[in-house]
């Protein structure tokens, strides 16, 4: 019967956030987006892609409004790969200390060169007083030659 039917589905709707209990994507959220034939068809969105897959009802289970809340919250900036290693635990802290301090020795010895780690657009020369008529060490034509 027609309650049989939505009977197997209660505790879903389309829309709602899971978490894959069993199989390949243990561990993973999704999105239901179909209930069909006694199973879930989920849309994850996974290292950058989306793709939909098919689940019994018993292998996934509805996410808590707290975790819901955690999984959208991320980070405020872009992570790099080696940011997401140590993340995961695949890389020890300490590699990317390194990496950073290498980074700010790099950006110092350049900003003291004159040549800015960050934009260099136009209106921004122009706001420092750079009108073009002058090199990178602030040399005009006239003294290069």
């Amino acid at each position: 019967s027609g309650e049989d039917l939505l009977e197997q589905y209660a505790g879903y709707d389309v829309g709602q956030m899971v978490k894959i209990l069993k199989g390949n994507f243990q561990g993973e959220d999704g999105t239901v987006r179909r209930l069909k034939d006694g199973q879930l068809c989920v849309r994850m969105f996974t290292y950058g892609q989306t793709f939909d897959e098919w689940f019994m009802p018993d292998a996934v289970r509805p996410l808590t409004d707290l975790e819901v809340m955690r999984g959208l919250s991320g980070p405020t900036g872009p992570v790099t790969q080696d940011e997401f290693d140590v993340s995961i635990g695949k890389k020890d802290p300490r590699e990317l200390e390194k990496v950073t301090n290498e980074k700010s020795l790099r950006s110092g010895l350049m900003q003291s060169s004159g040549i800015a780690p960050g934009r260099n657009r136009r209106e921004d020369r122009v706001a420092r007083g750079e009108t073009g008529s002058r090199d990178r060490w602030g040399r005009t034509s006239e003294e290069i030659q």
